[in-house]
C-alpha cells in the first residue's frame, strides 16, 4: 500500500481561564466522517488528536491531514474539557487553504474561549465582585407555589387574598426573602401556610403587609431542618 502525501495543518489557541489552581486543560480534534484515499482506494478514518493546554491556557493541534485537492480540508469535532466538565464544543473545518499554521481564535468563525473560572474554596476566602441571588417571580394565584431551589429571593404581585404554600425542596439554614407587591388595587392581605415545612412567626405575628396600591413589603425567613420550618426572621414595611 503506498504511502500518500497530503497537506497537514497544526492549529494553534488558546483557552482563556483564570483558575488558580491551574485545572488541567485539553483540547481535542475527533474526525466527523472518513475520507477516500485514493492512492489505495480505501476510506480512512483519521484518529483523534488531543492536547494539554500549558499554564497560560495555549494549546497546540499538530498533524491535522487535509486530503482535499482544493485545500477545503476536513470536519471536525473540537472538546475543551477541564478535570471535570466539558467547557466548549464546536464543529469546524480545518484545510491547507487556511494556512499550513492557524490561530484557532482566527480560524472561520470559531472561536475559541472558554473560562474557567476561580471557585471560593470550602475553607473560605475574599471575594472581589459583586453577589447577588436571582429573583425568582412567583405566580400569582390563590395558593403561591414556591420552589426553594430556585434561589433565596422571591417576589411576587398579589392580585387578591392570597396564601403562600409551604415551599419545596428547602435546605437546613436556607434564608430566604420575598418582596411582596401590592397590584393596582391594593389592600390584599397574605396567608403564610403553617405547619409541616410551613412558616412559624414564634412569638410574633405575621406582619400586616401594607395596603396602598403598589406599595412594597419585604418578608425573610430561615429554614431549620430540625424543626422543618421556615423561621420569621424580619420583616421591612412600606416600601
Amino acid at each position: 500500500m503506498a504511502a500518500p502525501t497530503y497537506n497537514v495543518v497544526t492549529v494553534t489557541g488558546q483557552v482563556i481561564y483564570t483558575n488558580s489552581v491551574g485545572d488541567p486543560v485539553t483540547a481535542t480534534l475527533t474526525c466527523l466522517a472518513p475520507y477516500f484515499d485514493n492512492s489505495n482506494g480505501v476510506l480512512v478514518n483519521p484518529q483523534a488528536i488531543t492536547a494539554s493546554a500549558d499554564d497560560t491556557g495555549v494549546f497546540s493541534l499538530p498533524g491535522i491531514i487535509d486530503p482535499t485537492p482544493d485545500g477545503s480540508g476536513l470536519a471536525w469535532s473540537l472538546v475543551v474539557k477541564d478535570s471535570s466538565s466539558t467547557l466548549y464544543t464546536q464543529h469546524v473545518q480545518i484545510g491547507n487553504a487556511g494556512g499550513a499554521s492557524q490561530n484557532w481564535l482566527t480560524l472561520g468563525t470559531a472561536q475559541v474561549n472558554p473560562v474557567v473560572t476561580t471557585y471560593l474554596p470550602k475553607s473560605g476566602g475574599a471575594m472581589t465582585g459583586q453577589l447577588a441571588p436571582s429573583v425568582s417571580v412567583l405566580t400569582d394565584a390563590a395558593n403561591i407555589s414556591v420552589n426553594a431551589a430556585l434561589g433565596n429571593d422571591f417576589r411576587v404581585t398579589l392580585g387578591g387574598n392570597r396564601t403562600v404554600s409551604a415551599p419545596s425542596n428547602p435546605l437546613d439554614g436556607q434564608s430566604s426573602v420575598f418582596e411582596v407587591i401590592q397590584d393596582s388595587t391594593g389592600s390584599r392581605t397574605l396567608t403564610w401556610a403553617s405547619g409541616t415545612g410551613g412558616f412559624d412567626f414564634g412569638s410574633s405575628a405575621a406582619p400586616t403587609l401594607s395596603t396602598a396600591a403598589g406599595s412594597r413589603d419585604l418578608v425573610t425567613f430561615r429554614y431549620s431542618s430540625s424543626k422543618n420550618a421556615w423561621m420569621f426572621t424580619g420583616a421591612g414595611l412600606g416600601y
